[in-house]
């Protein structure tokens, strides 16, 4: 397997400079491109790779200047975004200053988080949580030590309660869909699982300790009355249906054990752990016919990091990382073959990997196009390679939130 990692992540990184778009975001643009090419730099120590992660930092300034003039400020596509990168490489000792990025954008994010409270939107990608990773990402300073406090807050009064603990509505859900009745998220990427570890990870910081611990303890006694009864995956998508899940990063099972990992290692709480080990080991058990992947009629899947092949294979490597079982480890090489596979078809994409459009053809296929993307592109998918290729732990996936622990 080694000979073939090797070849498709040098397919990745010769293809991935023809199609930058100049967009500074981190899930969908430019940033995600920076960011395989920094650590490709970092498992090769070869200067070429981080040249080109900082020739695409330096194309994306305008579009940053862009993305404030048009209030954008999300983790996904916005101003957040692209400064947890700079931030990110600040960590890895690639950058030494952002350039005073943070100074003249950071009271601007401050205020539209604001903003995301009085819409009651808490959301990872597009909203309030996603603007606290990067504060997070930040080395600690007294500004951003309250913007994180504030966020808390906000959370804290957003809370709903009942008899089994605390939870959100999910609000983005509720206007995409153009529901009626509130609505809660058991997924990573818009739901409660995101609080979870949002909050576990503030409390890692010594920030509100009393009142993190507290919501993360009744958020998770809440999340767990979710849980399905004799059905293929432990929990739904949303708390309003008994629908079992797919396997996937956005949505389902390998999220809420993600969550509950990141919750047992910071409170120290083995209930947890056995919750989130039991939980992986049922998603260890679902083979590639349940694991509900998009499907071309050529036999092409889905290999992307959101909800495709690699995001599947690595949230594996992390439960391996994290308990040292072999059957995660058998799961992860599992994914990753299959994503390898997919070379066969040698589709016209970058590094001959497609995406899956969000509309179908006449004949109810997916349309597939081309995506550079850290979240349903070929950035995500080779920083998946990358991370199967080498032994130690990479840190590239803190902003998915699945940057678990031992």
């Amino acid at each position: 397997m080694q000979e073939k990692l090797d070849n498709a992540i040098a397919d990745v990184s010769n293809d991935i400079p023809a199609y930058l778009t100049k967009d500074c975001g981190l899930f969908t643009g430019d940033s995600g491109a920076a960011l395989f090419f920094a650590y490709q730099f970092q498992a090769t120590n070869n200067q070429v790779y981080l040249d080109k992660c900082f020739e695409i930092i330096e194309s994306s300034f305008d579009s940053v200047a862009d993305k404030y003039h048009q209030g954008d400020f999300s983790l996904s596509n916005g101003a957040s975004g692209f400064l947890w990168l700079l931030h990110h490489l600040i960590h890895l000792g690639l950058l030494t200053d952002d350039n005073g990025c943070s100074e003249q954008l950071d009271p601007h994010i401050r205020q539209s988080i604001d903003r995301d409270f009085g819409e009651k939107n808490y959301d990872l990608m597009y909203k309030m949580i996603g603007k606290g990773i990067y504060f997070l990402e930040k080395t600690p300073d007294e500004f951003s030590m309250q913007a994180i406090s504030t966020i808390v807050d906000r959370l804290d009064s957003m809370k709903k309660e009942d008899p089994s603990g605390v939870y959100w509505d999910d609000t983005l859900g509720k206007n995409i869909h153009t529901l009626t009745e509130h609505v809660q998220s058991l997924g990573l990427a818009h739901g409660i699982p995101s609080i979870i570890v949002f909050l576990s990870k503030v409390n890692s910081r010594g920030i509100a300790r009393t009142k993190t611990e507290a919501l993360v303890s009744r958020a998770i006694s809440w999340l767990l009355k979710r849980e399905l009864v004799d059905a293929d995956s432990c929990f739904s998508n949303m708390a309003s249906t008994t629908k079992p899940s797919r396997l996937s990063w956005c949505y389902g099972d390998l999220g809420v054990a993600i969550s509950l990992f990141h919750a047992a290692k910071t409170f120290g709480n083995d209930v947890w752990y056995n919750h989130a080990l039991r939980i992986a080991i049922k998603t260890a058990h679902r083979d590639f016919d349940s694991a509900g992947l998009h499907l071309h009629n050529s036999g092409y899947f889905d290999p992307c990091f959101c909800h495709g092949s690699i995001g599947i294979a690595h949230m594996f490597k992390r439960f391996y990382e994290v308990t040292n079982r072999e059957i995660f480890d058998e799961r992860h090489k599992f994914w990753i073959e299959k994503t390898l596979d997919l070379k066969k078809y040698r589709m016209n994409g970058i590094g001959e990997y497609l995406r899956f459009s969000a509309s179908k053809d006449s004949s109810d296929n997916f349309f597939l196009e081309k995506d550079n993307g850290l979240l349903n592109g070929t950035a995500g998918i080779g920083l998946g390679l990358l991370s199967a290729q080498v032994s130690k732990p990479l840190r590239w996936d803190k902003s998915f939130l699945t940057d678990i622990e031992r």
